[in-house]
């Protein structure tokens, strides 16, 4: 059967969402909530972001934002107010969890998922 970018775009709207908010801050909280996403900085500017890992291992997994600095990623609040991050969050320790955060929904990335060329 040959590959259908249909079938992961409905298969990606079928998730549950599991971000539902960012919360901004200029330090990290005493309590994570599993459905945020935390932005510290300070002045309207966003410096890193930080939530419990997707996976279920209890991590917090914590994301560079600066613009200049290399690995980074992009936070951002949808059109519906839910939040993606850009590019995907490849964990290399621990429980390894490769995932894309878009519209609030967690993708968790296997090769076997990908198809064959």
């Amino acid at each position: 059967m040959p590959w259908s970018w249909w079938k992961f775009f409905w298969a990606e709207r079928s998730r549950p969402v599991h971000f539902r908010r960012f919360a901004r801050g200029p330090e990290w909280p005493e309590e994570w909530k599993p459905d945020t996403i935390y932005l510290q900085g300070e002045d309207g500017r966003d410096w890193a972001a930080g939530f419990l890992c997707p996976c279920g291992c209890g991590d917090i997994v914590y994301l560079n934002l600066l613009p200049h600095s290399r690995p980074r990623w992009t936070a951002w609040k949808t059109w519906r107010g839910l939040p993606s991050i850009t590019p995907s969050v490849w964990r290399k320790v621990k429980c390894c969890a490769h995932f894309i955060v878009s519209n609030g929904r967690v993708i968790m990335c296997r090769w076997e998922d990908w198809p064959d060329e």
